[in-house]
């Protein structure tokens, strides 16, 4: 039967039209308000309320029918933590108040995010409005990715070319450079990674290589000492650690600093002022941390005689130094760390070159990021294999790959289950890297 509207019925529907004109009514729908005072939207998703992975969109709150008179502030959250709140281009805590009325996020992770804001008036801590907007993040189209499983950059005594071993598939490929060449770190993304020309040491190039030929090789930092450039979480940026001029140290005018590359805009910002040794940086997955090592070197007369060395970290942004473990100069030197992936600890390797009566153990330990003692997870006995140690989390954080005996092997989180990976050869792990979730 067909549905007749009587002359009450319109006259009802004719106030409902009325009001929403006069209040603005709007349908949820993408950038909508949830209720009266606030609407928040960007301009940088696509029409379809998507975003790249590793790419970065502006957020605004536009109140309307607030007193701005108030003091006002934002008070911002991702739902899903796929993304990341950042200021300036620095990543901030999740629920992060500002004054201000537009936050960026980053894309970190492909899936459905939603970013939510509050108005709140700061003098009473009422929340006048709300909102919240769902979108997406999505793998970007027509990227050329270098490999599609985990992988292992391995090294033997030739530094023109570097191994590339399949955890998975168990193939292995090789890169060749024409010069003689460190390669250091890979892009989140996996279609980029970094190498050094170690030609001239007093002058090393830093150069981003990108997997799509058509693109090919650019170079980034020409000029001065640098070491172990690595990428940060997002991919926007590479920390390496640069020698400088240090004269207030008599005994050795020189100083090694910490620096951030923006790989937009091309500017280098050094981000520690130690005025000691820091190098080897190491961003957390999360992005709010670096670790570095730090030594302090120290004279007898103006003869050195060795260093005070730290496993250290730091704000990603700079800040102050966190030490969280003394290396015994005259027994240990530090070898490679790495990143748990939910940035929470570090696994590293003390490596033992005199005989000693120290207490530790030459092998592998793990120390929380809030500090704390380390402890032992692995070791088994002496192996002066390499001079790096390095080693690297793989399996989504399940498993550490690791030098041993010239060969690679493989232990779970908590040092067992010891597996060899690569035997072909005597080799040493420049870096791990996996594809993202």
């Amino acid at each position: 039967m067909k549905k007749v509207s009587t002359p009450l019925a319109f006259k009802w529907i004719l106030i409902i039209v009325v009001t929403c004109f006069a209040l603005g009514c709007e349908s949820k729908d993408g950038d909508t308000m949830s209720n009266d005072g606030v609407l928040l939207s960007s301009s940088n998703l696509s029409i379809d309320n998507t975003m790249a992975l590793n790419s970065t969109a502006n957020f605004n709150a536009i109140i309307d029918g607030i007193d701005e008179s108030q003091n006002l502030a934002y008070l911002w959250y991702l739902e899903t933590f796929r993304g990341a709140l950042l200021i300036n281009g620095q990543i901030v805590e999740n629920a992060i108040q500002t004054l201000d009325n537009s936050i960026q996020v980053r894309g970190d992770n492909p899936g459905s995010e939603t970013i939510k804001v509050e108005v709140i008036n700061t003098d009473s801590g009422e929340v006048l409005a709300d909102d919240t907007l769902t979108f997406e993040i999505v793998e970007p189209t027509n990227v050329a990715r270098c490999f599609n499983e985990p992988v292992l950059f391995l090294r033997d005594g030739n530094w023109t070319r570097v191994f590339v071993f399949g955890i998975e598939s168990g193939e292995t490929s090789v890169i060749n450079s024409t010069t003689v060449s460190a390669f250091t770190d890979m892009s989140p993304n996996g279609s980029f990674y970094l190498r050094q020309n170690l030609d001239d040491f007093t002058n090393i190039e830093i150069y981003l290589e990108s997997c799509d030929p058509t693109v090919g090789s650019t170079l980034l930092v020409d000029g001065g000492k640098t070491e172990l450039p690595t990428f940060g979480p997002d991919g926007a940026f590479v920390y390496y650690s640069k020698m400088i001029d240090n004269p207030e140290q008599v005994e050795d005018p020189r100083a090694q600093e910490i620096v951030r590359y923006d790989l937009q805009t091309g500017q280098e910002v050094f981000i520690t002022d130690t005025r000691v040794f820091s190098g080897a940086p190491k961003v957390s997955p999360d992005g709010y941390w670096i670790a570095f090592e730090q030594a302090v070197p120290q004279f007898n007369n103006g003869t050195f005689i060795g260093s005070t060395t730290h496993l250290a970290i730091m704000p990603s942004e700079g800040g102050p130094a966190q030490l969280l473990f003394e290396i015994d100069w005259d027994n240990f030197r530090l070898g490679g760390f790495d990143w748990s992936p939910d940035s929470d600890n570090i696994v590293f390797y003390i490596d033992a070159y005199t005989n000693n009566n120290s207490s530790f153990t030459e092998g592998i330990y793990r120390v929380q990021r809030a500090g704390g003692s380390p402890f032992l997870i692995f070791t088994d006995g002496a192996d002066t294999s390499s001079s790096a140690h390095n080693l690297g989390y793989y399996d989504n954080g399940n498993r550490i790959a690791i030098e041993r005996g010239g060969d690679i092997w493989s232990i779970d989180a908590n040092g067992g289950d010891l597996q060899l990976l690569f035997d072909e050869g005597f080799v040493n792990l420049d870096f791990t890297w996996e594809p993202s979730n």
